[in-house]
């Protein structure tokens, strides 16, 4: 059989259809990160988030009597620092000429598979560090911690459970994460609205949410308050821990991907060879500027 005629720019010329491929590869399975985290871009090497200390509740002023001013403190500031990541592989012309099209185009699907994949677990490792290893919150804490000192006030916050997910361990760690709040000890009123459970968790998750009467796991014949709560539930194969599970008021939750450079395919000839470097390339920062927002259980 001939072999194909490929013309002399060929690792350019195949460009268009195999961008098609590699973006293909990434789109295979839902990405989940953009469901959780609020995706900005930067025009910038790092990204500044400021956390600053809460006003008091407003008091009673008579007429005539000046106004008590309070004052706002910065706090600390949040850096995003952008990280750059890539990955490449080689093909020669003789390849193109072989028609080992085939598989060239699987490489560039498993390239454009593994740029999800490292999206997806840069992201699900702010929840799998919450705990222990993550970058610490305005407050010096993790992400998840207990008896969390405020700026202006005596009171306390708690957002770390230790139960397993359960009936009565879902509704105890909404009800501490009501009673959320602010550095001035202002309530916050945190509503979580989201789930978010590794694999392992899912079944547990679906039926304690999904039930339409009776406490699930239960003979009751009681009404599910879960099923008419309107809770989205998300469940990560990225998460780690078959056990631990978060809550997220995506309202208030400061939850951050900054899309520096968004993930692009490449193709480069190789110098003085009749080989070609076709790669893949993004830059992109993704954390927590506040622990607001937010519940985790680890559970042991």
């Amino acid at each position: 059989m001939a072999k194909a005629m490929i013309p002399a720019n060929w690792p350019y010329s195949l460009e268009p259809g195999l961008r098609e491929v590699f973006y293909t590869g990434m789109r295979e399975k839902p990405m989940v990160y953009s469901e959780i985290f609020k995706v900005l871009t930067s025009g910038q090497a790092v990204e500044r988030d400021l956390a600053l200390s809460g006003l008091g509740i407003w008091g009673a002023v008579p007429d005539g009597t000046p106004i008590t001013k309070d004052e706002m403190e910065e706090i600390a500031r949040v850096a995003y620092t952008h990280v750059t990541y890539k990955k490449s592989f080689a093909v020669t012309k003789d390849m193109i000429e072989d028609e080992l099209y085939g598989s060239i185009n699987e490489g560039i699907t498993l390239l454009g598979r593994g740029a999800r994949a490292r999206i997806e677990t840069e992201a699900a490792d702010v929840f799998n560090n919450a705990f222990a290893g993550g970058g610490a919150m305005p407050d010096g804490g993790q992400l998840c911690a207990d008896a969390r000192a405020l700026v202006n006030s005596t009171d306390t916050n708690d957002n770390r459970g230790t139960a397993a997910l359960s009936y009565d361990s879902l509704q105890a760690r909404i009800t501490v994460m009501n009673g959320q709040l602010d550095d001035g000890g202002i309530m916050i009123n945190a509503q979580p609205d989201t789930l978010v459970v590794p694999s392992a968790l899912g079944w547990t998750a679906m039926d304690l949410l999904k039930t339409t009467s009776g406490a699930p796991e239960t003979a009751e014949n009681s009404y599910n308050v879960f099923n008419g709560y309107g809770m989205k539930l998300i469940i990560w194969p990225y998460l780690t821990d078959a056990n631990n599970w978060f809550l997220i008021d995506s309202k208030l939750a400061r939850l951050k991907f900054y899309d520096r450079v968004p993930v692009a395919f490449e193709i480069d000839q190789i110098n003085g060879t009749s080989s070609a470097e076709y790669m893949g390339r993004m830059r992109f920062s993704v954390g927590a500027s506040d622990y607001r927002g937010i519940d985790g259980s680890i559970v042991t």
